[in-house]
């Protein structure tokens, strides 16, 4: 009987599970002159008690442009989201090294999905700034 109580829990357990996929084509833009070379963007899921996931990391291409994926199997609501830091509007300013912002992103149930990410540096309304890495 225990057996069959044990098997029991951990089909429910297994059926609970749900996995996401993200598939993000992006844009970046800052200002013609801008070079993305120092640009990061990190693809992260966010995790309520425990510490977020990371899931990926890359640069973008010259032109701001960039393809980032990531899936995630757990119990519960998945919610990915980007972290990119990069010097937009600070390459005059020497005592800022960088600046990291996060923007949520949607995810699928289907690997297939491609969704569209385009973001304007210049512009930080509605951003989450996350950390200044500036000497003042």
């Amino acid at each position: 009987m225990k057996i069959i109580l044990f098997f029991f829990a951990a089909t429910l357990c297994i059926s609970a599970l749900g996995t996401r996929y993200v598939n993000l084509k992006g844009q970046l833009s800052c200002d013609n002159t801008y070079d993305y070379r120092d640009t990061i963007i990190e693809l992260w899921e966010r995790d309520t008690i425990d510490s977020d996931d990371k899931k990926a990391t890359i640069k973008p291409r010259f032109d701001g442009s960039f393809n980032i994926t990531g899936e995630e199997t757990e119990i519960g609501a998945i919610q990915f989201y980007l972290k990119i830091t990069h010097r937009c509007l600070l390459v005059d300013r020497k005592d800022c090294k960088s600046l990291t912002e996060e923007f949520d992103v949607d995810s699928s149930s289907d690997p297939k999905t491609i969704t569209h990410f385009k973001k304007s540096l210049v512009s930080r309304q509605q951003t989450h700034v996350v950390d200044r890495n500036c000497l003042i």
